[in-house]
């Protein structure tokens, strides 16, 4: 009897556990499908009949796994006259940005009530509703509860997409009273278009660039023409990039599959392509058009898989010098590594455009480059101290050679050449004009021309084997790092004391004082040589323009009128315009040749595995998505 009674008990409880398990089973099931479908919107601001949608993660939108809308770009620059929340005076100001569940908080700018952050970041529209950039200012307290300055709110709807919008915005205490500024740029970008929205654009300033034909083409080779150089001299040209399609990208995600976009940045100017969800081979289709200050800049895509849960993943990079673009000339770029230097699985199919006025290009160049807002400053390295210490070595060895040949010289250690040598010393002494040296300059650069065109050879070494030398020191370089990262470490695990740990950073921050000294004079001796290489030919011509000028005028007009108007100039830039930079207009125009170390950067590598023909979207004249063939 106990037995049966056990048995039933049993079988009791097995049917309800194998109850509530389907109970469960169903619960779940109900639950998925709740979330996986998309609630009701309306189109006339009705309110929706479903209740409040999950938690929303960064890429994710209240919708359910859709990635973002779009991609707000924001260039924090400084503050100014913010309140003092200090005892002494002053205050720690730092930022917090907030779009929907987006967030972003800024580093602390000690003891200043003029903070200067210099920070770029972006933040995600997921919800179409989420339209507005709220940003609060802090006052860091060590130990205790930050103090609250004030707070401003930016409102997007009001601003144009794909365009920078540059502002000034007032920080507002609790009281409503205005307690400071804030200097920033905002740039909207990323949103899909379909051929309906391109066609209303292509009448903004923004396409203004986009139709190979027509009336706006006209109009922009009207206004880059000669005559009109005069008219807008900061205004340099316009730049159209046209992003049709990727190939054979890396898969990022568990699927093998990848959602890419691409960022593009021209300096300080930057826009984005919508996402493509679950392709390895997307199609973008996009056209954007970019003011062109600087012809000497460097274009910079970089294509990323959009994660929903956490940061975007790296695809590949290209970096395209805009004096390289072969107008309306379609093709594929290979994509490189973080570094510029490897092979990055895949390649993109891109066209572009640049149209600018030479002479505004020219002046330009004759001033300072434009900085980047996000540019940090570099620290010491080991490896960077040793090849700065590597390229002095082989500058001064030719000034050693020549030093010993004079001196052999000096000694008549050969009476021939001692002779052959005073005589053309003499000789040049007695008829040395000022005008030589900018003519003998131009002889250099005549002889390298020759040597370049007619007197080199032939032979075409294999691409292969400059990839293969770029990834040899690129594998270097990462040993040197590791080899730094150990010694760090195993260092700071043995030294303890903090003032043997100051005197480190002390002694750091003076070895990157020499080693940025050293780095600064060999890239200026590799940018003088480079010039006389023709490595930049636009930069090389028009320095023997230059020189050429330079011998006219010095031939007939005297060195002390020359050097008179030049010291009055120079002393009364800042009496005439005091808004205008001291610069040198020598190192400005070699800052543009690039440096042994930038010709590897931006070496293009070989496309692998892109299709001979691809339909892929093109603009037509009216502004329309249409199919064409891609070529090799």
């Amino acid at each position: 009897m106990r037995l049966l009674g056990m048995k039933s008990i049993k079988s009791a409880l097995s049917k309800k556990s194998d109850e509530s398990a389907k109970e469960s089973k169903r619960t779940v099931v109900e639950l998925l499908e709740s979330q996986l479908t998309e609630p009701e919107v309306t189109i006339n601001g009705d309110a929706s009949k479903k209740k409040a949608p999950p938690a929303i993660v960064r890429g994710q939108s209240k919708y359910g796994l859709q990635p973002w809308i779009n991609s707000v770009t924001i260039f924090l620059f400084e503050g100014r006259d913010l309140p003092a929340m200090d005892r002494n005076g002053l205050s720690d100001p730092f930022c917090k940005f907030r779009l929907g569940s987006a967030k972003y908080k800024t580093r602390v700018a000690y003891k200043t009530l003029n903070p200067q952050w210099m920070e770029q970041f972006d933040l995600f529209i997921c919800d179409p509703d989420d339209r507005t950039v709220e940003i609060t200012v802090w006052d860091w307290d060590r130990g205790m509860r930050n103090d609250y300055i004030g707070k401003s709110v930016i409102d997007l709807a009001a601003i144009e997409a794909e365009k920078m919008k540059d502002m000034w915005v007032e920080v507002r205490n609790e009281m409503g009273e205005v307690c400071g500024s804030l200097h920033l740029s905002l740039l909207i970008s990323g949103g899909k278009m379909t051929a309906d929205k391109m066609g209303d654009e292509t009448d903004s300033p923004r396409e203004e660039g986009v139709n190979g034909t027509g009336m706006q083409r006209t109009a922009m080779l009207e206004r880059y023409s000669w005559k009109n150089s005069l008219t807008d001299i900061g205004d340099v040209g316009m730049l159209t990039v046209k992003v049709f399609r990727g190939c054979s990208l890396r898969a990022a995600d568990l699927n093998g599959k990848s959602d890419p976009y691409c960022i593009l940045q021209l300096v300080n100017a930057r826009l984005q392509t919508q996402v493509e969800p679950k392709t390895l081979d997307p199609e973008w289709n996009r056209v954007f058009t970019f003011p062109v200050n600087d012809i000497h800049a460097v274009l910079d895509i970089t294509v990323m898989d959009m994660d929903q849960d956490k940061k975007s993943d790296f695809l590949g990079r290209i970096a395209i010098p805009l004096l390289r673009v072969q107008n309306n000339e379609r093709r594929w770029y290979a994509l490189k590594d973080q570094k510029l230097r490897g092979r990055a699985k895949g390649s993109i199919l891109l066209e572009m455009e640049m149209i600018y006025n030479p002479f505004r290009a020219a002046f330009r160049t004759l001033h300072p480059k434009e900085v980047y807002f996000d540019k940090h400053e570099g620290k010491f390295k080991t490896q960077v101290f040793v090849r700065n210490i590597t390229r002095l070595k082989c500058i001064m060895l030719p000034a050693l050679e020549f030093g010993h040949f004079l001196q052999s010289c000096f000694n008549w250690e050969s009476r021939v050449r001692s002779m052959t040598v005073f005589i053309c010393y003499l000789l040049t002494v007695y008829f040395f004009e000022m005008w030589m040296v900018p003519a003998g300059l131009v002889g250099i650069f005549l002889l390298y021309f020759l040597k370049l065109n007619f007197l080199s050879s032939t032979y075409t070494r294999d691409p292969r084997d400059d990839e293969l030398a770029d990834y040899l020191d690129q594998k270097v370089d990462s040993d040197d790092e590791e080899d730094d990262t150990v010694r760090s470490l195993s260092g700071s695990s043995k030294t303890s004391s903090v003032t043997l740990m100051s005197r480190m950073r002390v002694a750091q921050e003076q070895l990157k004082v020499v080693q940025n000294l050293m780095g600064f004079v060999g890239d200026l001796a590799e940018r003088i040589s480079n010039t006389f290489d023709f490595t930049v030919p636009w930069i090389s011509y028009f320095t023997i323009i230059l020189l050429t000028a330079a011998t006219v005028v010095l031939y007939f007009i005297p060195i002390r009128l020359l050097l008179l108007i030049w010291g009055v100039n120079k002393f009364t830039k800042k009496i005439r315009n005091p808004n205008a930079l001291g610069n040198n207009e020598i190192l400005d125009l070699l800052s543009r040749v690039f440096t042994n170390e930038e010709i590897k950067t931006y070496k293009e590598l070989r496309p692998r595995d892109v299709p001979n023909q691809a339909a892929v979207g093109i603009v037509s004249t009216n502004g329309t998505l249409t199919r064409g063939q891609g070529v090799r």
